[in-house]
């Protein structure tokens, strides 16, 4: 199975550090309005000091060969139970998204390679990245980057690293 980078899957470090930051935020009396259509009558109702308004993620469907495969998946089955069967997985993205995902599909049993195009968890917080790197041995998985993702085929995903042309099943 091939999972894209733009999936988020959980992990309790992330559920910790979200409780830690909703705690955080408490404390300094912030108001953290969740599902709000942020419109001009909202914005001068409530006259925020700052406000932040954080869209979400955007799942991008890939333009690599071979991402319409049945065996390539995307974001939308993030919930609990409704991880696609396979043993084998390889994640497309070393970020942190990347990352987690990978880190859950280990943890579950999975045999997993990562594939990125760059520094591995370059938008991780650097007192959070030694984690990661510790999670990645610890769970055997296997970071093939920088590559560049040439295709998939049903055989894997075909990547370009700078030890050569290689296919990772």
């Amino acid at each position: 199975r091939v999972a894209s980078l733009e999936i988020e899957a959980g992990g309790q470090a992330y559920k910790d550090l979200i409780a830690s930051y909703e705690k955080q935020l408490e404390a300094a009396g912030v108001e953290v309005m969740l599902g709000s259509e942020v419109t001009p009558k909202l914005a001068r109702k409530v006259a925020p000091d700052v406000a932040v308004v954080a869209t979400g993620a955007r799942i991008e469907r890939s333009e690599i060969e071979g991402a319409s495969l049945p065996t390539v998946v995307y974001g939308e089955w993030t919930a609990p139970g409704q991880i696609p069967p396979g043993r084998r997985v390889v994640v497309l993205g070393a970020q942190r998204a990347g990352l987690v995902l990978a880190e859950h599909l280990a943890a579950s049993g999975r045999q997993v390679a990562i594939v990125g195009d760059g520094p591995v968890g370059a938008d991780v917080i650097p007192t959070f990245k030694w984690r990661h790197t510790a999670w990645l041995k610890e769970l055997g998985i296997e970071v093939i980057a920088p590559a560049r993702v040439e295709k998939i085929t049903e055989e894997g995903v075909h990547v370009r690293a700078e030890a050569g042309p290689r296919l990772v099943p």
